[in-house]
């Protein structure tokens, strides 16, 4: 073969894989194309058939068909839409024991052991619309998923299961999960108080280790709940400096004549961030008795207590800001600045500032 004839094959080739290149992108575009076309038209038929089903004027049949015929991305979105905003608590035990009878609905909930994350998260978000007390076993294991996406979208079904065995299956591990993931637990968990209390009551006092029992304190805080608040406030004493912190913010929410003695406790801990929230424990609950080691507080080495002593004492009033006036005019310059601008800041200000 002549190099002329080379040359001429090889452009050849060169131009005929160009070719199925270019074939290859328009096929694909075209297949997008038809595919979010299916989409809009599955995602507006499922609307239609929703609204005429919670209006009345239409049947959970007609939706569930709709449902049946639109792509399974399409459906699952619809339906974790829906569910989460359109669908009240009469109506939504019916929509979700029809659904689960459905077989597409089954078939997307048996890939939670699949190979590709992508076919778990699908399991896991529908679970997380559809979850039933059964479903326990399921919810665990795609908690544990190696991808942080599939266990963030499993963590609403963490409520719908309920029980006391899934709830402190969570709290066991709420500690080492990734930071959003946590977050999106304690919000879950938090709607979930009722069931809740009573698994953080027995643990609290058991429980030992520091970000475990950190975690658990934090939740016994949001829920409020007045008979966890001093099982929380007893590890004020813990010799890791996370735990007593977290001990301090539930003595600020328990209004008990101990809680203004620990907190002055720990506003003298070897810790400053312990020392901070101290002081804004006694802020918050206006202990006017301890003005004087606020006061003191003042003088602190780290600037956020002493920010933190400041605001507690604007907070208490007269006797608070006649500290603060008196303190302005100190030979202490650190002490003397925090309290002269604070006292400069609004009511609202401070109270802005203090809950933050």
């Amino acid at each position: 073969m002549t190099p002329l004839a080379f040359l001429v094959v090889v452009g050849a080739m060169q131009g005929a894989l160009l070719a199925a290149l270019l074939l290859l992108l328009l096929v694909n575009r075209a297949r997008t194309r038809r595919g979010r076309a299916l989409a809009g038209s599955g995602a507006a038929r499922i609307q239609r058939a929703m609204q005429d089903w919670l209006l009345g004027s239409g049947s959970l049949e007609a939706l569930l068909a709709a449902l049946r015929e639109a792509p399974s991305e399409t459906a699952v979105e619809q339906v974790v839409l829906a569910l989460a905003t359109r669908i009240n608590a009469e109506k939504r035990p019916a929509f979700v024991a029809a659904l689960r009878r459905e077989f597409w609905v089954r078939d997307i909930l048996s890939y939670g052991m699949a190979f590709r994350w992508t076919s778990r998260l699908r399991a896991a978000r529908l679970l997380g619309a559809l979850g039933l007390p059964e479903d326990e076993a399921r919810v665990k294991r795609l908690m544990a998923d190696p991808h942080p996406a599939v266990r963030a979208a499993v963590t609403p079904a963490i409520g719908r299961v309920g029980t006391a065995s899934m709830i402190a299956h969570v709290l066991e591990r709420k500690p080492l999960q990734p930071s959003v993931v946590r977050q999106l637990q304690r919000s879950v968990l938090l709607q979930s108080a009722a069931a809740v209390v009573p698994v953080l009551r027995g643990l609290l006092p058991t429980e030992s280790r520091p970000a475990h029992l950190t975690s658990l304190i934090d939740l016994a805080v949001g829920t409020r709940d007045p008979s966890l608040l001093p099982l929380a406030a007893a590890h004020a004493t813990h010799p890791d400096r996370e735990v007593r912190a977290a001990a301090a913010r539930a003595l600020a929410q328990w209004f008990h004549p101990e809680a203004p003695v620990r907190l002055q406790q720990l506003l003298a801990d070897p810790e400053p961030a312990v020392r901070a929230v101290a002081a804004r424990g006694l802020g918050m609950l206006a202990v006017a008795e301890a003005a004087p080691a606020l006061a003191r507080a003042l003088q602190d080495s780290q600037w956020w207590v002493r920010f933190r002593s400041a605001l507690a004492l604007a907070l208490l009033g007269d006797v608070g800001r006649a500290v603060l006036r008196e303190v302005s005019d100190s030979q202490d310059r650190y002490a003397a600045d925090m309290a002269r601008m604070i006292s400069g800041l609004p009511p609202g200000a401070l109270r802005e500032l203090a809950e933050a």
